[in-house]
């Protein structure tokens, strides 16, 4: 009932909908896939970091593991390097430190010979002494040895830096013991009080 003008306008006017239409869904798609493009770019820095942050560990762990093999045939241990390496497994799961931190820690306590057969306990005493004092496993671990070697002049840096309370008479003992050179009595005391506190 309308006339082949009004037709044509109607149709007109349909194809200008509909191309309206499509250029926004075009705009909208593009919109679109210019987010997922981005999001993708993102997620793949973000692997590609995760990847190079974890080759960089992985070398970490090889270089150190090397150092500690070196250690013991230097030292003519017998400890073998998959138990150095599983105890620092171990210890990542139940301290705030990473593996990586624990095996540094070993290498420095597989350093002194005197300190090889008590390793693990002596990283779990660095362990919590890094904790309590808020600062990195390889430092307190220094400070650790340093105490454990030099008994007198290491306790003192322990009570200053680290913040530990030693009673008097623990002190005293303990200086007693390495004047008369027995260190590994004095290293036991030392190792004792700090579990204790």
């Amino acid at each position: 009932g309308i006339s082949s003008q009004e037709a044509a306008a109607v149709i007109a006017e349909a194809d200008a909908s509909i191309a309206a239409s499509g250029e926004a869904a075009a705009t909208s798609s593009a919109g679109a896939y210019a987010g997922l493009a981005a999001i993708a770019g993102i997620a793949f820095l973000a692997i590609k970091g995760g990847i190079g942050d974890a080759v960089s560990s992985a070398q970490a762990w090889d270089e150190t593991s090397a150092q500690i093999v070196q250690i013991l045939k230097d030292t003519g241990s017998a400890i073998p390097l998959s138990q150095v390496q599983a105890y620092a497994q171990q210890l990542q799961a139940t301290t705030l430190f990473s593996q990586q931190d624990v095996l540094s820690s070993e290498a420095l306590i597989m350093s002194h010979k005197q300190m090889q057969g008590s390793y693990q306990s002596v990283t779990n005493v660095a362990a919590n002494l890094a904790t309590k004092m808020g600062t990195d496993l390889p430092n307190a671990t220094r400070m650790l040895t340093n105490a454990l070697t030099d008994p007198v002049a290491g306790l003192n840096q322990l009570i200053r830096q680290g913040n530990i309370d030693f009673p008097a008479a623990t002190v005293t003992i303990i200086e007693n013991m390495a004047k008369v050179g027995d260190t590994a009595g004095a290293d036991a005391i030392i190792l004792q009080t700090l579990n204790g506190s």
